[in-house]
């Protein structure tokens, strides 16, 4: 399956904080939302198999929620459209019914694939998350992401956010919004990957 922060080598940081999860006792749960063509998801059901259980939030069709956007030509409401229409990536990949087959072929059924817009009650029936990744471009889809998952990540947990540095929109949502009392920020700089890492003290 397709990873397309493999472009940015920003799946390398996420396999990263994905394998720091395993320090956790019992079952892990984490949440991906913005799983696009679900390599992330994939590889993070084959890294936690037996240990814990991923969830990939999308929409799974070639319709990135530009609706959601002050501005509905801006470049945060059109992005994903460049990768639909290239070869090697397509629309079909995208379909929630090739990526179930894609996970099922693997014997990955620790992979949960949930579709639609991501609401604040996209985890009500998820009682604790360890991972989460919101990587949906948009401030709005973010600010949702963020309220549907800050109360469920557990102390020590892990939260990754794509594309604060490089969309000025989903930075001024960052600062203005995310609680930072909350959080330790990773002392690392991922800015070549366009991640911002905390983690819930």
């Amino acid at each position: 399956m397709i990873w397309l922060n493999e472009t940015n080598g920003a799946d390398k940081v996420e396999l990263e904080y994905g394998k720091k999860c395993l320090k956790f006792k019992g079952h892990i749960n984490g949440a991906i939302m913005g799983s696009a063509y679900g390599g992330s998801v994939e590889a993070f059901a084959k890294l936690w198999k037996g240990r814990g259980t991923i969830y990939g939030f999308d929409t799974f069709e070639d319709l990135h929620p530009g609706h959601l956007a002050d501005d509905t030509a801006s470049f945060e409401a059109i992005c994903m459209d460049h990768w639909y229409h290239e070869d090697r990536f397509g629309k079909d990949k995208l379909r929630i019914e090739y990526q179930r087959e894609e996970l099922d072929s693997q014997g990955l059924d620790n992979a949960i694939l949930i579709k639609g817009e991501v609401h604040k009650d996209s985890c009500k029936d998820i009682d604790k998350l360890h991972y989460v990744f919101l990587d949906m471009d948009i401030p709005q889809s973010m600010r949702n992401g963020y309220l549907a998952v800050k109360d469920r990540i557990v102390k020590g947990g892990y939260l990754l956010l794509h594309d604060i540095q490089n969309i000025k929109s989903v930075r001024d949502w960052y600062e203005a919004e995310v609680d930072q009392s909350l959080w330790t920020k990773s002392k690392k700089s991922y800015d070549g990957n366009l991640l911002t890492v905390l983690k819930r003290k």
